[in-house]
C-alpha cells in the first residue's frame, strides 16, 4: 500500500467517524467508493469519494442517489487517474471546481509553528457552536452554513478535538481535528479576516496535530489544501501525495 493509499483509507475512516457524530448523518462503503455524509448544510460535508482510482459507478450512483433523496448538497473527489469517474460527474451536470491537494506529513518530521500573542483553548463536549461561530466568518458562509453541525458530538469523542486561538481575547482561527488508527487529520481550519497573514493557521494546524500526538499517539497527519493555502501546509513539512478533483452537484 502506498503512502497515498494509506491516507485514502485514513481521510474516508475519518470522515466515515465525523458522521457518526451527526444525528441523521450515516456513511457506506462499497465496490471502491464511499458516502461519508453528515447531513450538515455544508457540501464538504457531503461526500461520495472514489476509494478506488475507478469505482464501481453503479455504486457511485445508488450512493448518489440516497443522498439526494435526502435533498443534501454533497461532492464527488476523484483520485488521480480516474477516468469514468470524472465523466460521469460531467454526464450528472457536475462542476469541476479544481484540484485538491492530499497532503501528509510524519509527525515526527512537523516543523513547529508560533504565533506571538496567542492563547489556546481548547473545545470541550459543549464547543461545536463556539467552533461553528468563528468557521463561519472565517470562510465567508452565511449564517446557515453550517446548519446541523451544532449538533455533531465530535467534541465529545476520543476520536476528536478543537481549537480557537485568540489574540488580546477575541477568537480569530479555529479548526477540529479527527484521530484514525495512527493518523490525524485536520479540518475547517479557518482564520477570521481582521486576523490573516499573522501565521494563525499555520500554528493552530501544528498544535492540532502536537495535540493529537500527545494524546493519541498518531505518528501521521494528513490534511486536504486549498491552493492557497498550499504553501502554508509545505511550511510545516506537509507534501503533496495526491491531488484529487472535486465535483459538486449545481
Amino acid at each position: 500500500m502506498t503512502e497515498a493509499d494509506d491516507a485514502t483509507r485514513a481521510l474516508i475512516d475519518m470522515l466515515c467517524a465525523l458522521s457518526t457524530t451527526c444525528p441523521d448523518g450515516w456513511y457506506e462503503r462499497r465496490s471502491g467508493a464511499a458516502a461519508a455524509i453528515s447531513a450538515v448544510a455544508a457540501r464538504p460535508l457531503n461526500r461520495i469519494i472514489g476509494e478506488r482510482t475507478e469505482p464501481d459507478l453503479d455504486a457511485v450512483a445508488e450512493l448518489a442517489a440516497r443522498i439526494e433523496g435526502n435533498g443534501l448538497p454533497y461532492v464527488v473527489e476523484a483520485r488521480p487517474g480516474a477516468d469514468d469517474l470524472p465523466l460521469w460527474c460531467r454526464s450528472r451536470g457536475f462542476t469541476d471546481v479544481g484540484a485538491v491537494p492530499l497532503m501528509t506529513c510524519s509527525t515526527a518530521a512537523l516543523i513547529a509553528s508560533q504565533s506571538v500573542d496567542v492563547t489556546w483553548r481548547s473545545l470541550g463536549a459543549d464547543g461545536m457552536e463556539a467552533h461553528i461561530a468563528v468557521a463561519l466568518p472565517s470562510y465567508g458562509m452565511p449564517p446557515d452554513g453550517l446548519a446541523g453541525f451544532e449538533r455533531s458530538t465530535l467534541l465529545a469523542q476520543d476520536f476528536g478535538a478543537g481549537l480557537i486561538a485568540e489574540v488580546e481575547g477575541e477568537p480569530a482561527c479555529t479548526g477540529v481535528s479527527l484521530v484514525a488508527d495512527d493518523w490525524v487529520g485536520v479540518f475547517i481550519v479557518g482564520t477570521v479576516p481582521a486576523y490573516r497573514r499573522r501565521g494563525l493557521g499555520a500554528a493552530l494546524t501544528a498544535k492540532l496535530v502536537t495535540d493529537a500526538v500527545a494524546r493519541n499517539g498518531v505518528r501521521r497527519a494528513l490534511l486536504q489544501s486549498s491552493a492557497m493555502g498550499k504553501g502554508v501546509y509545505e511550511s510545516l513539512g506537509f507534501a503533496t501525495v495526491e491531488t484529487w478533483t472535486r465535483w459538486t452537484t449545481s
